[in-house]
């Protein structure tokens, strides 16, 4: 089918769905009250709208024009109000607000709401449910918490940054995909998922709200936790040619005749038979251990022999885990996407839409049962209508174990729930890592979690077990299904990490399940999603990354960054998945809670789920100045908005990106350059640039930046980061096995515990 005949038939489709809404969504009747400030906040409010939160958007009655332009398109679903918050009557208007509300969004850094008169501690104790969910690069407390930052600093200081470009050359200096990491996965995100526990929370302790603290880069280290305990294996990050080294032949992009990219991801050794046999290469299996490099070079030569949607039909039923790499413009029209509803056409955009799906189990049986039997193509239509009647959720995280500095809560946000975490599958993306962080993100926030263990077979040694109970059984064993049945008849979740229809032939059918236990909530994790064509497709995060059309926003126009590289399973894996799973099924314990006990079934597709996280991209991606020319904000090119060498090898993270702090960023380097110089003469300024932070040690430049307002930042290693003095006196790392383990994000106080810690900031510092 032609495009225009595609998007003809889609829109046309489209316009006559009714999808029945047979219940509430989730946050119904929640109301939020939004400060307007930059992209995290904005993205948190818009998740908390899509599942159906009433949103109060207060905007400032004048703005630099700029600035009112790069925030006002995530107002989908927002109501909009116009406020002065330097007037006493504005104040006044937005404290009757917050006492008639759920929830206050604050995006400035600690103190600012303080000295308006917006004091979080008095609003809560006017309205003792209210949740005041503070957003920061750095955290409440700490002494880079009044640090001007962005996103590549948060990632910098989070000591995940020289891990996405492995050990590959073309890959430095360091580069972070555009703001995903940061902003949405560890801002935005985590935050709805905090306040998500939070509300939760206020269901069983009295209805108290509470003080949701966002470190986005703590969020960032959190989301890394599977990258800190498994950084020490060799064959997948140490090795030059490791699996996320950047330079592993069979996981990489290759580019293709037309200049476009393929994304393979053929890992093991099934996949790889696959693959060599699909390019009639069975003969040159051998030189993946002998000459990595030699297999490259042959590998490039052949994937430029034809187009990449030459290749992408060659491979389109090899279980090899190769995919095209799409652009932004071209998600919409996949075939898979259109019967998934995953994308609506808006502006001649497609914007993702809300991830994950919640399912009550009428739904999910209605869209199965009438898929059975009918033709493909009335099959794509229903799975068109299997729609988010109940809108997607994400993730975000709530309370940790560690001491912050206040009386730890009594019970954290998710105790008394319990998860049954089935695990085991011989692979990296889900059964070791996307599921299992999942049940850790449960676990750290109280939930009960038993995992349901393989006795052996399994690649990699199962490490994210804090706070779980290890169960070994054999899901191939009738007797050890009927043992994994009666737990999930005494529980709430299940987290589900196989493709469609595995637990199903296992004896474990989800629908079953529900009616005999109609409280379970079943997350079922995959690449792809429960339905569509590729819902049987194996895949890893490299092609997740390739299908949701945000891969080459990555590299921007830096040639060095070619061909596209992904930050190991950082993304898709569990930002889009283990993040994205978590924030949906708190968000089904909270839908559960006023529609009779019922639970759901959650349909937790990567792929969409890091759509979703990249709206930002999406929404703003026909900005030139943000994307689209060479030295823009993030192309990779930026003179005041990427990392450079020091002295001793190591890296400065530079991100003043406003007028302000790219002044002082001159003046503190002795560049003699003109602030105009940075948009007229970039080339010129990077090199002087360039030149100059070669001249010192990262040391010695953390030392000249340290207390001025510049957002640079030294670029630490996993190695390092728990040294960080900031990250010291928050108590954001804790030391295990040789290890920085990053501790649980975001922190969620009572009102009591957060006044208790402003008393004793002083003596932390």
């Amino acid at each position: 089918m032609s495009r225009s005949a595609l998007l003809s038939s889609l829109t046309r489709y489209m316009s006559t769905t009714d999808v029945p809404h047979t219940v509430r969504r989730p946050l119904e009747g929640v109301k939020v009250v939004e400060l307007a400030g930059l992209a995290p906040a904005p993205f948190c409010g818009l998740i908390l709208a899509d599942f159906g939160a009433t949103v109060t958007l207060v905007e400032k009655p004048s703005q630099d024009d700029s600035a009112f332009e790069l925030e006002q398109r995530l107002t989908k679903g927002k109501k909009r109000i116009t406020i002065d918050l330097k007037s006493a009557e504005g104040i006044k208007r937005i404290r009757d607000l917050c006492s008639q509300s759920d929830v206050l969004l604050d995006p400035f850094r600690p103190g600012v709401l303080e000295k308006l008169g917006l004091d979080p501690v008095e609003l809560i104790k006017c309205n003792k449910g209210l949740i005041v969910a503070r957003i920061t690069g750095y955290g409440q407390t700490g002494q880079l918490s009044q640090t001007p930052s962005h996103d590549i600093n948060y990632v910098s200081m989070s000591g995940l940054l020289p891990t996405i470009s492995g050990r590959s050359k073309r890959c430095t200096p360091y580069w972070p995909p555009a703001n995903l990491l940061a902003d949405f996965a560890g801002g935005a995100l985590t935050a709805a998922f905090g306040i998500l526990a939070a509300l939760y929370r206020r269901t069983w302790n009295g209805g108290e709200g509470g003080i949701v603290d966002v470190s986005m880069t703590e969020g960032v280290a959190y989301l890394g936790t599977f990258i800190t305990m498994y950084k020490d294996i060799a064959y997948l990050w140490q090795d030059k040619y490791a699996a996320f080294s950047g330079n592993c032949p069979i996981y990489r992009t290759y580019e293709t005749s037309d200049g476009k990219y393929l994304a393979v991801g053929a890992l093991e050794g099934k996949f790889r038979k696959e693959f060599f046999k699909a390019l009639q290469l069975e003969d040159k299996l051998g030189e993946l251990i002998t000459e990595p490099q030699k297999l490259i070079d042959e590998l490039e030569t052949i994937f430029k022999t034809k187009t990449r949607d030459e290749w992408t039909r060659i491979f389109k039923d090899v279980e090899s885990c190769v995919t095209p790499v799409l652009e932004m413009d071209e998600v919409g029209v996949v075939e898979h996407f259109c019967q998934r509803k995953s994308f609506e056409l808006h502006d001649n955009k497609w914007i993702p839409q809300p991830a994950p799906r919640i399912y009550t189990v009428d739904e999910f049986n209605y869209i199965f049962q009438m898929a059975a039997h009918c033709t493909r193509r009335i099959v794509s239509q229903l799975l068109v209508i299997a729609t988010r009647s109940v809108s997607g959720s994400t993730a975000s995280e709530a309370s940790s174990t560690v001491n912050f500095g206040a009386t730890k809560t009594k019970r954290l946000p998710l105790e008394g729930i319990k998860v049954v975490e089935l695990s085991g599958i011989p692979a990296i993306p889900t059964g070791v890592a996307v599921v299992p962080f999942c049940g850790l993100i449960l676990a750290d926030f109280g939930a009960d979690v038993t995992v349901i263990k393989k006795a052996e077979g399994e690649l990699l040694e199962y490490r994210l077990t804090r706070g779980k109970t290890l169960n070994v059984l054999n899901m191939q064993d009738s007797k050890d299904v009927k043992k994994v049945r009666s737990l999930c008849l005494e529980s709430d979740v299940l987290l589900d990490p196989y493709r469609p229809g595995v637990i199903e032939r296992a004896g474990l059918d989800p629908l079953q399940l529900l009616k005999d236990n109609e409280k379970l909530i079943v997350a079922r994790i995959t690449g792809f999603g429960q339905t569509g064509e590729l819902s049987q497709r194996f895949g890893r995060e490299l092609n997740y990354v390739s299908m949701s059309g945000l891969m080459p926003t990555f590299a921007g126009h830096s040639p060095a960054r070619f061909p596209y590289w992904t930050p190991a399973n950082l993304l898709a894996g569990f930002a889009g998945g283990s993040l994205m799973a978590a924030f949906g099924i708190v968000a089904a314990l909270m839908q559960r809670s006023f529609n009779g006990g019922k639970g759901a079934i959650i349909d937790v597709s990567m792929v969409e789920g890091l759509a979703y996280l990249g709206s930002f991209q999406t929404i703003y991606k026909d900005i030139d100045n943000v994307w689209n020319k060479p030295y823009s904000w993030f192309s990779g090119d930026c003179p005041v908005y990427r990392c450079y060498e020091t002295a001793d090898g190591k890296f400065m993270a530079v991100a003043a990106l406003e007028r302000k702090f790219h002044s002082t960023l001159l003046k503190t380097l002795g560049l003699n350059a003109k602030v105009s110089d940075i948009w007229t003469k970039p080339e010129e300024v990077t090199k002087e640039m360039e030149a100059i932070f070669k001249s010192k040690t990262r040391r010695e430049w953390a030392k000249i930046f340290r207390g001025v307002d510049a957002c640079v930042t030294p670029a630490v290693d996993l190695q390092e980061v728990g040294r960080v003095r900031h990250h010291q006196q928050r108590e954001a790392f804790k030391m295990e096995k040789n290890k920085f383990i990053p501790q649980p994000a975001p922190r969620i106080y009572t009102r009591e515990e957060y006044e208790a810690i402003l008393n004793d900031i002083d003596s932390k510092i």
